[in-house]
């Protein structure tokens, strides 16, 4: 993990430089959210639906936040499932649910760092780890929207 250097508090009359003004948080790059969401998990993994943030374009030696909600999740049966944050082709985070929750939502987010300068996908899934029976991520004007969102936090 790198470390992190506060920047300098700035005083009057300080000029802000490009070099100072590159170090700062760029914000929200990309932000999907789904509320029509009623899906079931699968053992060997499901991408939650319209839960991907398509190719983006970042830059390196930046850090960036990715976070995934899930308002609700429903079971039947003793089970326990994940929910994963997907970079590219690679598994980055997950947030596990174990049986003992009948309705519960989740939400997990990593900061990544070291990401290469280019294009870029991000998305959730949904994955059973053990146990059986069904569980099923719901998204709705009730329970509110499922999302996932990539936020720029800084230089790395």
């Amino acid at each position: 993990m790198p470390t992190y250097t506060p920047a300098t508090i700035a005083t009057s009359g300080d000029i802000l430089t490009a070099a100072q003004y590159n170090l700062r948080p760029r914000g929200v790059i990309s932000y999907v959210e789904n509320t029509t969401l009623n899906q079931s998990a699968s053992t060997s993994g499901t991408d939650i639906t319209s839960l991907t943030t398509g190719s983006i374009t970042v830059a390196a030696n930046r850090l960036y936040k990715v976070s995934v909600n899930i308002p609700s999740f429903e079971r039947n049966g003793a089970m326990s499932v994940a929910v994963r944050i997907v970079e590219d082709a690679s598994n980055v985070q997950y947030a596990r649910l174990d049986s003992n929750n009948i309705v519960a939502p989740v939400h997990t987010s990593i900061i990544r760092s070291g990401v290469s300068a280019g294009a870029h996908t991000w998305k959730a899934q949904v994955v059973i780890i053990a146990g059986a029976g069904t569980w099923t991520v719901k998204a709705n004007d009730t329970t509110g929207a499922a999302w996932i969102a990539v936020e720029d936090v800084g230089a790395s």
